[in-house]
């Protein structure tokens, strides 16, 4: 695409740098965004005591771990009872074939 991509590159920084901010244009337009976003006084809370969520009661049944309904054992006997039969089948098919060929 370009002869020197270095040259051209050069050449795209320095127009950069050439039409850029300087550093109290950026300053002066932080802080005109600052005044307009910025966090506004009447939002703070008061009292923070009274802003926090309440705590919960020790005697909940979260706290216990019996609460806790026991995990099942994903045990895997239906898919091996599958495979049996599976196999037991094409067993069945292949004897089959061989006492309609002979």
């Amino acid at each position: 695409m370009f002869d020197d991509p270095q040259k051209e590159l050069k050449r795209l920084e320095e127009q950069l740098l050439k039409d850029g901010m300087d550093d109290e244009e950026f300053e002066q337009f932080y802080h005109d965004i600052y005044e307009e976003f910025g966090p506004a006084e009447e939002e703070a809370p008061a009292n923070p005591k009274s802003a926090a969520a309440p705590k919960a009661k020790p005697s909940t049944y979260a706290d216990t771990p019996r609460a806790v309904a026991p995990k099942k054992k994903k045990g895997y006997r239906g898919l091996m009872i599958t495979i049996c039969l599976e196999c037991l089948g094409i067993a069945a098919v292949i004897l089959w074939w061989i006492l309609r060929i002979l």
